[in-house]
Order: structure tokens, then sequence, then C-alpha cells
């Protein structure tokens, strides 16, 4: 059982993974479901420093969690450049420590608009669907990946009111980044972002029959106007209608 449990996508065998919306998957989708629900649920009858310590408490665990995956690929000597925490969902660790730590309103919103819909994708999604249910790398993904979501949730459990204004910060600093890790990609051959290919099962790799490489990117930004529009309009019109009948 535990023979491929500290197996990469590299060197694991074939035929050992899951299928996207099988019953591992499912499980999974199911657990991180119920998760959130009891979060955000206990969260709004924390008072605020509780809540704050909780938020606290997600941020070290996500860091060390992320500390100990590469440790731990370095010495049993199977890390690779992939792994290295320039993933989208990597760098909003970061975003959320510091947000738990010094939290501002430009962080809290980056999180809302980018990280809880990138982790929603990575879980429906996956990209690790070779590795098998028993193994570090697979309850690794799910798990930090069902806490990037559960994250930006509590925000809204908390008070957080999302505000379409600040989109253009957000698409600002990627827009920024993604120069550079583009050109990381084409030197250590890896794929952050998804900047150098879309991969495979996800709607990216729509794009790229209908688009072709590098013309999938543009993929990036009708996604996320669908997603954004998703995210925001229901809340905007809830805003607005709240403000126009306190007006009467």
């Amino acid at each position: 059982m535990f023979e491929n449990f500290f197996d990469t996508s590299e060197t694991i065998a074939n035929g050992l993974g899951f299928y996207l919306f099988g019953s591992v998957h499912l499980f999974w989708l199911s657990v991180i479901t119920i998760s959130c629900i009891i979060a955000v649920f206990c969260s709004r009858r924390m008072q605020l420093n509780r809540r704050r310590e909780l938020l606290k408490g997600i941020a070290l665990f996500l860091l060390v969690s992320e500390a100990v995956k590469i440790l731990l690929l370095i010495t049993i000597g199977r890390f690779e450049w992939d792994y290295l925490p320039l993933h989208l969902c990597s760098v909003n660790i970061f975003i959320i420590a510091s947000h738990a730590f010094r939290p501002t309103r430009f962080k809290a919103e980056f999180l809302y608009a980018v990280c809880l819909p990138g982790a929603a994708a990575a879980i429906i999604f996956p990209g690790w669907p070779s590795l098998p249910f028993v193994n570090f790398l697979h309850i690794h993904s799910f798990v930090i990946h069902g806490l990037l979501l559960m994250y930006p949730l509590l925000l809204l459990a908390g008070g957080f009111k999302p505000d379409y204004r600040q989109l253009p910060k957000c698409l600002l600093l990627l827009v920024v980044i993604s120069p550079f890790l583009y050109a990381f990609n084409k030197i250590a051959d890896t794929n952050f972002w998804f900047l150098n290919h879309p991969g495979t099962d996800n709607p990216l790799a729509l794009f790229e029959t209908w688009l072709g490489n590098p013309g999938y990117i543009a993929g990036f930004f009708i996604l996320l106007t669908i997603i954004w529009g998703i995210l925001y309009i229901p809340v905007t019109i809830k805003e607005k209608i709240k403000h126009t009948k306190k007006g009467f």
C-alpha cells in the first residue's frame, strides 16, 4: 500500500492514479466541500480574535506544509524545478501568510479574485491524476488546495465585501509577474502558471485546440472575464440593492 507513498509524477508507474470525477476525486471534492462549510459555519460564530487566530493557523500550516514538501523531495532525491513554490496557488500561500499577519484590502481582494477560483479550478481539474490515493503529494495537493479555497471563504464569512474596482490592480500584478515566469519556464523547462503549455484535462486545453500555442493564452483572459463576472456581478448587484433600500 505504501510502496508508492513518496513517488512523484515523474517516478510513478502508469495506471496507479485516479480518474477525473472518479471515486477518489469525488471523495476529495466531498471532503473539501464539507470542510469548507463547517469552517465557515464555525467562523461566523467566533469572536474576532479567534477568527484571526484561525486565519493565522491556516497560513502557518500552509507555509510549513510547503517547506516540508520541498525538503522531503530534496532529501529523497526527487526534487524538480517544477516543485518550486512558483505556481499561482503556491504564490497565494505567501499572500495568505502576509494577509493573516498584516491584512490589507488589496491582499484580501486578490485572494478572493485569484486564489479562490484558482484553488477551485485546481481541485476540480487536478494536475496530479497519475498519483494514487496513498501518496504524499496526492494528499498534500488536495489538502493544500482545499485550504487555499477555504481561506477566502473565511474572509467572506468574516464580513469581507468584494469590490470590483480593485480588479485592475489584481490584473496588473498578474501581468507584471507573468513575463518573468514565462522566461523562467523557458530556461528551466517548467510550466508555472501554464504559460508554456496548457496541460491536459482542463479548459485551457480546449483553447489550445482552437487557438494553438501560444494562442491559448488568450483563453486566460476569456476565462478570467467569465470567472470575475460570476464572482463580482451578483455581489455588486446585491450591494446596490442594499444601498437603494437604505435610501428609502
